[in-house]
């Protein structure tokens, strides 16, 4: 396969200058100091590990429908991707274009309402329904006015359910939509801006959005180095980035948001119940936040069918599980070819699927990104 050095490295560039920001001032937490995280359990054996498929292109999120469909995101760097949004065949690995290519021809000067500008995550809910975020925003020059929104597709047919635009109130300048979970039982989305450090809480009935925990030390940078390979990671001026909340996922009972900033070993949660409340200030909010543990440095986050909470281990090139009952963290899988692991998706089976990006790789781009799947093992052997 013919890898375009360009197209990957536009990504990553993009992404680095958007890495920027300082830890901001705010409430501490119990336990929220500089103690080391722990070791992560080996397993006993290998967990069967498949290649689904390989891009040229960095894709980022990924998720399946009921029925085993795959979607995916290529979030855009220097250079525009081929698609924003595609859908992927799992027995070719081809992608194509998703609703249509209407949907993934932005350029800029055009209307952004519409069509994406920066596809970064893909969701599929409990109903079924495809849920897309758009940053709205570009390697140079932040959000594009117009362009964030989280959008609704019904897959039955590819039409537009609805869409929820962000103005500059929910989304400012700086900021850059990561990740978000949907809750249907809640009628509400959940979204990280890793930019400028927050989470939204989009109500998904009124549409409003409301930008809650900016100056918690939760949802900032801890300033730590990310090393990968041995190398550390760093912006294109030799700095190292900065990233905020990035990952979230919402516990099985609903209950509860976990989620962790991308430069940061800290993993906090706080009740959903509590995010929801429109009349809580943000100090009242600052209360409820609870440490739960000091896992290392993790991009995307998901709880799986066993109850555990799954990380994409960037600096272990690993996929880790918590159990947040015991605090036992151990290894569902490890392999050199899992190069800045990116987001985690469950198919109904059990089947665990996962993608790569390669952010931290500026080299000749000859290697390409990757989508694994994998059933996670049963259990792990503690350290001797």
């Amino acid at each position: 396969m013919s890898i375009r050095p360009s197209i990957l490295r536009s990504f990553r560039t993009a992404f680095l200058l958007l890495a920027g920001g300082a830890l901001a001032a705010g409430c501490r937490h119990a336990g929220s100091g500089t103690e080391p995280f722990p070791a992560a359990l080996p397993l006993p054996a290998k967990a069967p590990l498949a290649l689904l498929a390989q891009s040229a292109e960095a894709w980022a999120g990924i998720a399946l429908s009921a029925e085993g469909r795959v979607f995916v995101t290529f979030p855009r760097g220097a250079a525009a991707p081929t698609a924003a949004l595609a859908e992927l065949d799992p027995v070719t690995g081809r992608t194509t274009a998703y609703p249509d290519a209407a949907w993934n021809a932005w350029t800029p000067g055009k209307p952004a309402g519409t069509q994406f500008v920066c596809a970064q995550s893909v969701r599929v809910d409990s109903e079924d329904s495809l849920w897309v975020l758009d940053s709205g925003t570009l390697a140079a020059g932040g959000v594009v006015a117009g362009a964030p929104k989280l959008v609704q597709f019904d897959l039955r047919d590819r039409s537009v359910r609805r869409v929820y635009p962000f103005g500059a109130d929910a989304v400012p300048k700086n900021a850059r939509l990561y990740d978000f979970r949907i809750s249907n039982r809640s009628n509400t989305a959940y979204i990280t801006d890793a930019g400028t450090g927050a989470i939204l809480i989009l109500d998904l009935k009124s549409g409003k959005a409301r930008r809650v925990l900016e100056d918690d030390p939760s949802v900032h940078s801890e300033g730590v180095t990310v090393t990968v390979n041995g190398k550390p990671w760093l912006r294109p001026d030799g700095e190292e980035p900065d990233v905020h909340a990035a990952g979230l996922a919402i516990s099985p009972n609903g209950a509860w948001l976990y989620y962790h900033a991308l430069t940061a070993h800290a993993l906090y949660r706080i009740p959903t119940e509590m995010l929801r409340n429109a009349a809580l200030s943000d100090d009242d909010l600052c209360g409820t936040v609870e440490l739960v543990a000091r896992t290392g440095v993790a991009d995307g986050i998901l709880f799986g069918p066993d109850g555990k909470l799954y990380f994409a281990a960037v600096e272990e090139n690993a996929i880790l599980r918590l159990d947040t009952q015991s605090g036992k963290l151990e290894t569902a899988a490890a392999d050199p070819r899992f190069q800045w692991l990116h987001a985690l998706a469950f198919s109904l089976d059990g089947r665990l699927y996962a993608t790569t990006s390669r952010l931290h790789q500026t080299g000749d781009g000859t290697t390409p990104c990757r989508i694994f799947t994998l059933m996670p093992p049963a259990a792990a052997t503690p350290e001797k």
